[in-house]
């Protein structure tokens, strides 16, 4: 363990597990050869994109021109749709690593989050898949390693500098999707429980940990609500051309924001893998990307995530709850209430939505995890538990392989349920 807490150590063990999973999501990433799913939409707007040609599209411009590095390096084929997100993914991976290490400033934490990351199955399919969910989640994971790391330095200099690079980041994850929105009410509830809670240990009244950016009180909207908004017009620029006149020009940018959100709020159709957002944490309908019914076997890819995680992602939430009536923890809290932030809203939205409308949220209950699994694994006699539940973990990756890469499964197989599709 004390290996793992150096600088060397975290870096090797989090290099070799971003390593592993990048070398297993590379593997059979051109199968199928067809779009799957939404692949129809992102790889075939960034082809547009570069190539000049005009598009629609109810998502900000993240959400297409991350693809266009796989389509420059390999073209309109199926590595070209998926190299992009293979990229993000390990992204993904070091971002998790680093949110986690920073927040709990444990390097084991941040281990622990790069492989639960790593072993989930749908973070493994959507990062070798041609859609923008894996650079959403990119951005996410590097917006709050660098709004902890403002916190953690001691160098102003370099405080400023995080809380800048936080603030972009924030505006990406805007910029991918609307959904993203949600990293504002997050980043600030933080900023405000900790201003409370500096205000209460002045007066002798709380005794913990306050963390706040080191950087002047009063930029503290600059960084973490201005940049965004600044980041989030700057990718306006490719979205929304020049019109010729500044008065056309925002014309333009009105009435896409109108036409986008009307399309989203008047949107009726239906989807046979649509669900509901309580289902979600359960993974009671993920999204089936492929089956090819073969005569002695099935190849299928199932989007769904690691039972083991998930479930207990979630438990860990109401576990979480529970723990702060016997001891209070702002991190505790925070990790909850950022899953909140990100998930309640969907209880009134009326379009159809999927299972990865929850990566988001669950992002965060895998730093909760983590929190979690490390404070444990301190504990000699619970030791052993912590060791099981990430053999678990593993063994419930192995379970799903075959389902979430199109393997060749034997129709001797009988399937057990549509998430264990075998």
């Amino acid at each position: 363990m004390n290996w793992l807490e150096s600088k060397k150590g975290f870096l090797t063990s989090v290099t070799i597990i971003s390593g592993v999973s990048a070398l297993f999501r590379l593997i059979r990433i051109t199968f199928p050869s067809s779009r799957v799913f939404d692949e129809v939409y992102s790889p075939d707007f960034a082809w547009k994109f570069l190539h000049g040609e005009s598009f629609y599209d109810v998502h900000p411009i993240l959400a297409e021109i991350p693809h266009s590095i796989g389509l420059t390096l390999f073209g309109d084929t199926p590595l070209g749709w998926r190299f992009s997100p293979w990229i993000w993914g390990i992204l993904f991976v070091w971002g998790a690593a680093y949110a986690a290490y920073l927040i709990t400033n444990k390097r084991l934490a941040g281990v622990i989050a790069a492989l639960l990351v790593s072993l989930d199955t749908a973070f493994f399919v959507y990062g070798r898949t041609g859609l923008p969910d894996m650079f959403l989640l990119s951005q996410l994971s590097l917006s709050i390693a660098f709004f902890f790391a403002s916190m953690r330095t001691k160098n102003m200099t370099k405080a400023y500098w995080a809380a800048l690079l936080s603030g972009i980041f924030m505006g990406n994850n805007i910029s991918t999707k609307w959904l993203g929105l949600a990293i504002i009410g997050s980043v600030w509830f933080w900023i405000l429980m900790n201003m409370y809670l500096a205000k209460r240990k002045k007066e002798g009244k709380f005794s913990g940990e306050v963390l706040l950016p080191n950087v002047r009180m009063a930029h503290l909207p600059i960084f973490f609500l201005l940049i965004p908004v600044l980041t989030y017009v700057f990718w306006l620029i490719p979205l929304i051309k020049w019109q010729g006149t500044w008065s056309a020009t925002w014309a333009r940018v009105v009435w896409w924001h109108k036409s986008v959100l009307g399309y989203h709020e008047n949107l009726t159709a239906t989807h046979p893998y649509g669900s509901k957002w309580w289902q979600w944490p359960l993974l009671l309908k993920p999204v089936l990307f492929y089956w090819n019914q073969e005569e002695n076997g099935r190849r299928i890819i199932n989007a769904t995530g690691n039972v083991v995680l998930w479930w207990s992602g979630f438990a860990a939430v109401f576990l979480g709850f529970i723990s702060l009536f016997k001891k209070f923890n702002p991190k505790i809290l925070w990790l909850i209430v950022s899953v909140l932030i990100f998930w309640l809203p969907w209880a009134v939205i009326t379009r159809v939505s999927f299972n990865y409308h929850f990566f988001s949220p669950f992002f965060f209950e895998v730093l909760l995890l983590s929190f979690a699994l490390t404070f444990l694994v301190e504990k000699k006699k619970y030791q052993p538990y912590v060791y099981a539940f990430l053999i678990l973990a593993a063994v419930g990756f192995i379970i799903l392989y075959p389902s979430v890469t199109g393997l060749w499964v034997s129709n001797s197989i009988k399937p057990i349920s549509f998430i264990l599709p075998y």
